[in-house]
């Protein structure tokens, strides 16, 4: 059989000066003593980060944790951009950043949510990202405009947005949707 545990796995990560950020956890497992009422079970839509004191992302520490109010808000997207990391859930976004040795977290822009798994990109410090209203674009300072261009195709002509995907040629300086 097999002697190693299910270990839990993360389907979503990104680095912040030397801390990671996972999310889309699977199989994590409550050690004894960490569910507190002000720290409830681990269950779905919550992310982790290790040490924000030492450069060990592999240390995920029991209080190193947060859940979005409703659990539906899970990060399915994480891009950095500058000194801050932009979470996406299916309906919104979260701002991450550190603060010291602590990290904080900010909801953002309610309605604009991220609408395809691939649909993400950071070009500089702004990530594009497919959402339900079309293609936008959010600043590492979480200002959000339009890229009007192509709402209308993606209003129009793509009945599945979730196949979009995006990708950024550095050496080219070109954004491609696919």
């Amino acid at each position: 059989g097999n002697l190693l545990p299910n270990l839990p796995a993360g389907g979503v990560a990104q680095f912040l000066e030397g801390t990671l950020f996972v999310s889309r956890i699977s199989g994590a497992v409550t050690l004894p003593g960490e569910s507190t009422p002000q720290s409830p079970p681990a269950g779905i839509g919550e992310l982790r980060w290790s040490s924000t004191t030492e450069i060990l992302p592999e240390n995920f520490g029991p209080f190193n944790r947060w859940v979005p109010p409703t659990p539906a808000n899970e990060v399915i997207g994480m891009r950095r951009v500058g000194n801050f990391v932009l979470g996406f859930s299916s309906d919104r976004m979260y701002h991450f950043r550190r603060q010291g040795a602590n990290i904080r977290i900010e909801e953002m822009h309610p309605g604009y949510g991220l609408g395809a798994r691939y649909g993400i990109e950071s070009v500089a410090n702004v990530v594009y990202f497919v959402s339900p209203q079309g293609l936008k674009a959010v600043s590492s300072e979480g200002q959000l405009d339009n890229v009007g261009g192509l709402d209308w195709l993606f209003q129009t002509k793509l009945s599945h947005l979730s196949n979009v995907q995006l990708s950024y040629d550095a050496k080219g300086m070109c954004l491609h949707v696919m």
